[in-house]
């Protein structure tokens, strides 16, 4: 489900790089962003 998302869009995948990176330091936050990622490019779309 998560990486099917980051694939789907390119501007989104390469998010998800620097999101592994920082997923180190704040793994809940990035959690949250990573889903608001996802609405977001669904409504960009």
């Amino acid at each position: 489900m998560k990486q099917s998302g980051f694939y789907l869009f390119p501007e989104v995948e390469l998010y998800g790089e620097y999101s592994v990176l920082f997923n180190l330091q704040r793994k809940s936050f990035l959690r949250n962003s990573g889903i608001f990622l996802k609405l977001s490019a669904n409504i960009r779309r």
